[in-house]
């Protein structure tokens, strides 16, 4: 129905509900827990949303494709966004790694991945809890470890050959699942 609804998990009861928020994919909580980022299916932007408030987000644009991942740092204060990319007869676009600023939506790096990658939609995002990295994965297996200060690869974990679609770190940051 194209509403976004903030419900009261104790009760049951929808709190806010607003109309032509579009086709809602991908939703995660700022760690401060009084913004939460959403993805729509239709335009590839990310709106940061005030709970309290719930009126105009912050609209941050710059994916040219398909946003596939999402997420917020421990500290909260870092959003990470990923992009599939697509290449076809007519068009070409090269996945994408966005990181903005939590709340306020200002872009602090973009990195266009190279043709390594063509074809192979980047699927999810996951920071460490210390927010020192942060991992990516794609379709076909491969994982990448970032450093969130500099933005610079700094490993690149050994495929297994299969889609990644999830990702997390353990509590204390030494492991990838």
């Amino acid at each position: 129905d194209k509403k976004l609804r903030v419900w009261n998990t104790r009760t049951g009861v929808a709190l806010r509900t607003i109309a032509n928020v579009g086709t809602v994919m991908k939703t995660v909580f700022g760690n401060d827990g009084r913004s939460f980022v959403t993805v729509n299916e239709q335009d590839s932007r990310l709106r940061i949303w005030n709970l309290r408030t719930l009126n105009s987000p912050t609209l941050l644009a710059g994916h040219k494709s398909q946003v596939c991942g999402v997420n917020v740092n421990s500290a909260g204060d870092r959003l990470v966004s990923v992009s599939a990319g697509r290449a076809s007869s007519d068009e070409f676009q090269l996945p994408e790694l966005i990181e903005s600023e939590m709340p306020s939506g200002k872009l602090v790096r973009t990195v266009l991945f190279g043709h390594d990658v063509i074809g192979k939609p980047i699927c999810c995002v996951a920071f460490d809890p210390d927010g020192t990295a942060f991992v990516t994965s794609e379709e076909d297996g491969i994982v990448r470890v970032w450093n969130t200060k500099s933005g610079e690869l700094q490993d690149t974990l050994p495929t297994h050959g299969a889609n990644v679609l999830s990702m997390a770190y353990s509590p204390d940051g030494r492991r990838i699942v």
